[in-house]
């Protein structure tokens, strides 16, 4: 008698396998196109943090560059020539990196960039002091600083996520970068 209650039990139940597998296939779905699509954002923070600090490290004024390390005076730009000059040698950088950023959505604002000859000291010590010659050195180093505001949208790739992120995420960096291009002065000059 028993074994026939469960027969019948089971007959009712023969449908439930459809309904929860209704119900469950959507969610597994958004789950899946959720998870590709935050991996997509943070795919594209990488690219579009490692292009900026690459075309930062890259950057060259060029003839005012030369200019100031030879006359030894400082050359400051900003505004629309520095953001002009930044937005060129990124898409340059993208190009040559073979990124999957569309340049069209990056905004470049806020940018200043400055070559400054013999500002900031650059102190250098052996620490074991056994170099008596390069021990407790001392430069008046040239840096050229870079800052700007750039700011890349993002638009999701699948279609479950588009309805919740029509306007896309907006990624960010504020840009700020200093390195030293050429030493003056000191002890040694060979490195």
């Amino acid at each position: 008698m028993q074994m026939s209650k469960l027969v019948n039990k089971s007959k009712k139940e023969k449908g439930q396998a459809m309904v929860e597998f209704a119900i469950v296939l959507p969610l597994f779905l958004l789950i899946v196109c959720f998870l590709i699509d935050v991996s997509w954002v943070v795919y594209n923070k990488v690219q579009f943090d490692y292009s900026l600090r690459k075309m930062a490290i890259q950057l060259d004024l060029g003839p005012q560059q030369k200019h100031a390390l030879h006359t030894n005076q400082s050359y400051i730009v900003d505004g629309g020539w520095a953001n002009t000059h930044i937005r060129d040698m990124y898409e340059k950088n993208i190009k040559e990196m073979g990124a999957p950023i569309d340049v069209s959505r990056v905004t470049i604002e806020n940018s200043r960039i400055a070559v400054l000859a013999g500002k900031r000291e650059f102190n250098y010590g052996v620490p074991d002091g056994t170099d008596k010659d390069r021990a407790n050195s001392k430069f008046k180093t040239t840096t050229m600083e870079i800052a700007s505001d750039v700011k890349y949208k993002v638009y999701p790739v699948t279609p479950f996520s588009k309805p919740f992120l029509k306007d896309g995420v907006e990624l960010k960096n504020n840009l700020y970068k200093i390195r030293r291009i050429e030493l003056v002065g000191g002890k040694n000059q060979q490195w």
